[in-house]
């Protein structure tokens, strides 16, 4: 008797002690950012709705990164993170869409503390310290990862890390081990590049000369073309494991920006200033850009 009644307290209280922790998970994460709902949103359908509104003569990026981003999620195992390579010259939207993805995925968006923006050339500015640095990465990868599964990494202007340290990132992104009780394969990793723009500038300008439609471009066109450029250029991506070991799930081009683009874009940011754009303002903001050809 005395023995069931034991029995019958202890787990009372186990079960107190339970309810007790999640009742503290719970106002904790209620104002507090967590790695779960309402905090992560993924919001694929408002993703897709954002770029088609926000960002202007990028079709390929429009119709490729809502379909990757959303298999990837959808998936409740899967084998690798999603790395994806964005490329294309600087003013075409590569950092503008990362923060777009961020303010879809994430309730907080782009101040969310699971958006790890690294900016390369900030970040690994002692070349001399490679051992260190790579420790660093690790550190920030590992604890980031720790906290949330659904981390989003965002590495600019990758194309100018060492590639010592690069091949210590590839790890992360192919397919890594399981390390203690870290999550590695529902991250995200968009690695920003200039690596592959000149070639981009130049098909793109060849097939407008030619009469081509832009929007005719196709997703496997252009990606041959990136591949074939950006693994034989000098570089990070040439001197490293990235070609053999195929981390990159997808290279995005982001195609050079036509007059009609920019006037967009000036339109926009003109409108968020809560003014009304003129075609006079455009056209003194866009007095001294050079367009080609």
């Amino acid at each position: 008797m005395r023995l069931s009644l034991f029995y019958t307290i202890t787990i009372i209280f186990l079960i107190s002690v339970n309810q007790s922790d999640s009742l503290t998970s719970y106002f904790h994460c209620k104002y507090n950012e967590c790695c779960d709902e309402p905090w992560i949103i993924n919001n694929i359908t408002n993703l897709s709705l954002s770029l088609k509104e926000h960002v202007f003569g990028q079709h390929l990026v429009q119709s490729s990164v809502p379909k990757l981003i959303r298999a990837h999620l959808d998936n409740p195992l899967p084998q690798k993170p999603l790395v994806l390579s964005f490329h294309g010259s600087t003013g075409t939207g590569k950092s503008w869409v990362s923060r777009i993805i961020s303010e879809n995925l994430y309730l907080q968006g782009w101040r969310s503390k699971f958006v790890k923006h690294i900016h390369v050339p900030h970040f690994f500015r002692d070349t001399l310290r490679t051992r260190e640095t790579a420790e660093q990465l690790h550190h920030k990868i590992l604890s980031s990862l720790e906290t949330c599964k659904q981390t989003l990494f965002i590495f600019d202007d990758i194309h100018t890390m060492d590639p010592k340290i690069l091949d210590e990132l590839v790890m992360y992104l192919n397919y890594p081990p399981p390390l203690d009780d870290i999550i590695f394969t529902k991250a995200i990793y968009l690695l920003l590049s200039n690596a592959g723009a000149p070639k981009i500038n130049d098909y793109v300008t060849e097939q407008f000369v030619n009469d081509r439609e832009r929007i005719s471009l196709t997703s496997n066109e252009m990606h041959q073309i990136i591949s074939d450029d950006i693994y034989r250029e000098k570089g990070a991506f040439q001197e490293t494991d990235f070609v053999r070991r195929q981390v990159i799930d997808a290279a995005i081009p982001f195609l050079p920006l036509e007059r009609c683009h920019v006037e967009m874009c000036v339109k926009r940011a003109i409108r968020e200033r809560g003014r009304k754009p003129t075609q006079s303002v455009v056209n003194e903001v866009l007095r001294d850009v050079k367009f080609a050809p």
